[in-house]
């Protein structure tokens, strides 16, 4: 029996590893470039929650897909652990769309850029 779900846990774990070791020190740099456009973007009511959702989302899809692959896929077949790799970003895509569309139809031309 080959291991190959193992191999995708691993690189599923270095990816988020990577990620996480060059996002964070982009997104304090990011924060502190803020025009200010964008930081009146920061004080919109409800924005604050929706980027920290989207990113604990993220984050949680890959723990889930590290701990499928590593724990539960082996007795299951490359086209079914295929469905469960997309199933998740399927779902989290459509719950984060549904999120951030009221926010942009209300708040989206006020920060267009022209």
């Amino acid at each position: 029996m080959s291991n190959w779900e193992k191999n995708v846990a691993i690189f599923l774990l270095s990816l988020l590893a990577i990620c996480a070791i060059l996002g964070i020190p982009w997104a304090i740099w990011g924060m502190r470039q803020l025009t200010e456009e964008e930081k009146e973007m920061w004080k919109t009511k409800g924005f604050k929650w929706r980027v920290l959702t989207s990113a604990v989302a993220v984050f949680a899809i890959f723990i889930f897909l590290i701990y499928w692959f590593w724990c539960l896929a082996e007795p299951y077949n490359v086209y079914q652990n295929i469905v469960i790799f997309v199933i998740p970003f399927l779902i989290i895509g459509g719950i984060l769309g549904a999120m951030w569309a009221p926010w942009g139809m209300k708040h989206g031309r006020r920060f267009e850029k022209k």
